[in-house]
């Protein structure tokens, strides 16, 4: 309530008649709003917490800023209220604990959670610097760019959610929250996940009214009924509705004509308003379908929701691309690939020859409800194949137009009527349902996969572990104690792990008489990486080692090496560890035919011993100095790139030009800049740097500027006395 003047301590009601003593709700006696948190601030909590400050409080609990003593971290710590303690206090925690396990970058990070001698409990999270998305909406809608970037990255989160069964229940704009980093673009975080189910299980409110926000809840959920991911598909739609319209589809005084409302009136798309704020009209049938009245007429999922949003992001992007183009009496008419029908799969096959040139991927587009197997000289990489690269051997991963792309494989064994399914590195949990739908296509169902096999613990390899566990009772999971160590916390079950160390000699005879082998490679970039080696078919599935950045392409080719030789420099320790790593793979026998990494192409035939003996000797990581030679005109040469790019885009170009290089997230910066914008050291080396910000400024500028920046490049590169492979 704006301008209260005291509040009750129990219920969290305000008030600013100063006539009031006690609370008319439960008899407390109201205390001054300036006293607020005064109870807490000041105190340790579980020995560990020293309360700084009060930050807010809500319908269930109050937010304190923290520090944790003996580290000096900050933290948020909630305090669920007393009034609701007595009745969800093991609702909470085990709430608590299901949401500490998603380790998603869009859902607010629980460090820890309990209870305080006193009953009340307490969740300790990651602290936040910047506001919710409910108070930059008070200003309106968000541009229509910016809005469908927040909710995909809330869609992505909320799969995450789905995913360990988590739903949260009260999605709204309050509970999105825009983390501001110290360093970096602004980040959607979810808050409050977990405690909606935890009030709609307790049942209604005290006074019979259902728990949830009126405007943004489902048809079920206003009546009372179970919940399922449906009900958070269409709050989701609902607060997209507003973030792009500034307003909801169902507006009334009376919390109950809402509800109302959302069992019984069909909402309807504002075109007139929809126009003013610049919303394009393929938006209407994506959140018509998402807040549609039936649960089984809604997206299937949080991920179908987010790729129908890419579609409008890349049509927006489109439409402004072609605004910017010359006029279309210069320009080539584009074609899209046609899809090719898969040939069929039987149960022996030879293996495909091996590939000669890069298997291009298009850009990924809405997945259909089924997949299916392809041949690779057949494949786009769309999210609809099962790609079968060696005999047996498929990829089952995804192409979501990034940076960094990551790789799923499934090697599966055959015996006469007998099988064995081995799912290698199966992705973050965004990628979960495409990569089940691909497996399905193989074995029929993600229930038959037998063993996981995880080469480390970083969640965009590990993420999927602990839901192939749930939904495949009988799988095993296959990794080094080291990464085990760290990939439990996923929810993985020990008793269902098998450690490659336990193998004698590293083989392991599989239950109908295949042998695999496994291949350490420490620290490349875990300590606990282990490689998988198929003798039959011959291919490693070697993690990140042999990965690569900017592959848009299934198989590799000499085009690849820059984005392979980043990738290591980014993310490898130094060369004794890839020397070691390579070693080991040049001793295998057979010697591999395929490489298979868990980011960027694959590599094949004649390029596999070229690109390990490279990646043996690449210096990176340590290894690479602190001053390169020549380290001074590199960087003069990336400012004078950015200057005669802004000469030709303007300011706001040339800003977005040196942000842009992992604008989407997906793989590190390469270079740092300073207070005034310039950049002032790489993180990679310099030559691999500046040629990706050379590529990088020249495919941004429309095709009638490339030519003239082109020469620009060349003009700069001449200056500073320098030669890139790429530049011209």
């Amino acid at each position: 309530m704006s301008g209260a003047l005291w509040y009750c301590p129990t219920c969290q009601t305000e008030g600013s008649d100063l006539n009031i003593t006690f609370c008319i709700n439960d008899g407390a006696r109201v205390v001054p709003i300036a006293e607020r948190g005064a109870e807490w601030v000041g105190k340790t909590l579980a020995e560990r917490y020293r309360v700084l400050r009060f930050v807010a409080a809500g319908g269930t609990a109050e937010v304190y800023e923290a520090e944790r003593i003996g580290t000096g971290k900050r933290v948020a710590l909630k305090l669920l209220h007393a009034t609701m303690a007595a009745n969800l206090s093991a609702m909470f925690l085990r709430e608590a604990q299901l949401v500490s396990l998603i380790a998603h970058p869009n859902v607010v990070a629980i460090d820890d959670f309990g209870t305080l001698p006193s009953g009340i409990n307490y969740m300790v999270m990651e602290l936040l610097a910047g506001r919710s998305l409910d108070v930059h909406l008070q200003n309106g809608p968000l541009p229509v760019p910016l809005a469908l970037k927040y909710a995909m990255q809330a869609c992505e989160g909320l799969a995450a959610a789905h995913a360990r069964d988590v739903l949260h229940c009260d999605i709204k704009p309050a509970n999105f929250f825009l983390h501001q980093p110290a360093n970096g673009e602004p980040v959607i975080k979810i808050l409050d996940l977990g405690i909606g189910r935890m009030l709609a299980k307790s049942g209604n409110d005290h006074d019979g009214v259902i728990s949830g926000s009126p405007a943004y809840m489902s048809p079920e959920q206003a009546r009372g009924h179970e919940l399922t991911d449906s009900a958070d598909i269409y709050s989701m739609g609902m607060t997209v509705w507003e973030m792009l319209l500034g307003v909801v589809p169902f507006q009334h005084d009376s919390y109950e004509e809402v509800l109302r409302m959302q069992i019984d009136a069909q909402p309807r798309w504002p075109d007139e308003l929809g126009a003013r704020c610049g919303v394009p009209a393929e938006a209407a049938p994506v959140l018509l379908k998402a807040i549609a009245k039936d649960p089984a007429a809604r997206h299937g999922s949080m991920l179908d929701l987010q790729r129908d949003l890419a579609s409008i992001v890349r049509l927006v992007r489109g439409r402004a691309a072609q605004s910017s183009l010359p006029p279309a009496a210069s320009r080539r008419p584009m074609s899209a690939p046609q899809p090719q029908a898969a040939p069929p799969i039987t149960q022996t096959r030879a293996s495909p020859p091996i590939a000669r040139a890069p298997i291009s991927v298009v850009a990924p587009t809405p997945a259909p409800s089924t997949a299916r197997t392809v041949r690779l000289a057949d494949a786009s990489g769309g999210d609809d194949q099962a790609v079968e690269v060696a005999s047996d051997v498929f990829w089952v991963g995804r192409r979501r137009d990034q940076l960094l792309e990551c790789n799923a494989y499934l090697l599966v064994f055959r015996r006469g009527t007998k099988q064995t399914a081995v799912l290698i590195d199966p992705g973050p949990p965004e990628d979960l349902e495409i990569v089940s739908r691909k497996v399905e296509a193989v074995i029929g169902s993600l229930d038959r996969v037998d063993y996981v096999f995880l080469n480390h613990h970083d969640p965009d390899v590990a993420g999927n572990a602990a839901a192939i566990q749930q939904r495949s009772r009988s799988s095993q999971l296959i990794c080094s104690e080291d990464t085990f160590r760290h990939a439990r916390y996923f929810g993985l079950d020990r008793k269902r792990f098998m450690a490659t160390e336990s193998f004698p000699g590293g083989m392991c005879t599989l239950p109908i008489g295949h042998t695999i082998a496994f291949v350490p490679a420490p620290f490349c970039h875990n300590r606990g990486a282990v490689m998988l080696f198929d003798p039959t078919s011959r291919v490693l599935f070697s993690g990140d080692l042999f990965g690569g950045a900017r592959a848009p392409v299934l198989v590799a080719s000499e085009l690849s090496w820059p984005g392979i030789e980043m990738f290591h420099q980014i993310y490898m320790p130094s060369r004794r560890a890839l020397e070691l790593a390579a070693g080991r793979v040049q001793r295998l026998s057979p010697s591999p035919q395929l490489i298979a990494p868990q980011h960027g192409a694959m590599i094949m035939g004649n390029d596999v011993a070229r690109f390990v003996d490279r990646v043996g000797r690449l210096e990176v990581g340590l290894d690479l100095p602190e001053n390169p030679a020549h380290l001074e005109r590199y960087l003069a040469a990336a400012n004078g790139i950015a200057t005669a790019y802004e000469e030709l885009t303007g300011v706001d170009g040339a800003r977005d030009l040196k942000a842009g290089f992992a604008g989407d997230g997906s793989f590190s910066r390469l270079f740092s800049l300073d207070g005034r914008r310039s950049i002032v050291s790489f993180k990679v080396a310099p030559v691999l740097a500046l040629e990706a910000f050379a590529d990088d400024a020249v495919a941004r500028v429309p095709d009638a500027q490339r030519a003239e920046l082109r020469r620009t490049i060349d003009g700069i590169l001449r200056r500073h006395q320098l030669d890139l492979r790429s530049a011209s």
